[in-house]
């Protein structure tokens, strides 16, 4: 273990936070961190009875965006973050999505203690690896980040340049022809 980090959980974060970079090269430090908290903690922070309105207006309110149909956050579980613009392509019915994201919702159970656990020992790991991309602007850096216990939003730089909207799916619970459509360019 390096610094208390699996060398297997090292190289998830570093894959998720370089492909981040590749595909979001105006994200900031808050925008990775949320990266890599979605990849271990899922989705269920949207689990409540507000979501599936709140998804629908998404949807509705956001024909199109700059935003990739998937980005892989596979690794601590089988994730994928879906643009909810794959519902106006026609890529998957409102319900499709809304069911596959509420199901993936239900299947990781999210224990605030063990990301507060979690994240001090990766915190020298997580500096370390935006520094080698050259990425790391420490006055970018809330320097409560490691210390609180929520969730985070996307910077106002990222929302600006890639207008996320976007849930987190099991893609094990697509059908082929949905995932074929996902990962055609």
């Amino acid at each position: 273990m390096e610094n208390g980090i699996k060398p297997s959980d090292l190289k998830i974060i570093e894959r998720i936070l370089k492909q981040e970079h590749s595909l979001f090269p105006r994200a900031i430090f808050i925008d990775y961190y949320k990266s890599i908290y979605q990849a271990y903690n899922g989705p269920n922070h949207f689990l409540n009875e507000k979501s599936l309105g709140y998804l629908k207006n998404e949807i509705l309110m956001n024909p199109n965006n700059s935003y990739p149909r998937i980005v892989d956050l596979s690794g601590f579980h089988f994730l994928w973050r879906i643009n909810t613009n794959v519902v106006n392509q026609g890529i998957m019915s409102f319900n499709d999505f809304a069911n596959a994201h509420f199901e993936t919702c239900s299947q990781i159970n999210t224990n605030v203690n063990n990301w507060i656990n979690y994240k001090s020992s990766i915190e020298k790991a997580f500096y370390n690896i935006l520094d080698n991309l050259n990425i790391l602007d420490n006055a970018l850096i809330p320097k409560h980040l490691f210390k609180e216990t929520f969730t985070v939003s996307h910077s106002d730089v990222y929302h600006k340049y890639y207008n996320p909207h976007y849930r987190l799916i099991n893609p094990q619970l697509l059908d082929n022809k949905t995932k074929t459509k996902l990962l055609e360019l």
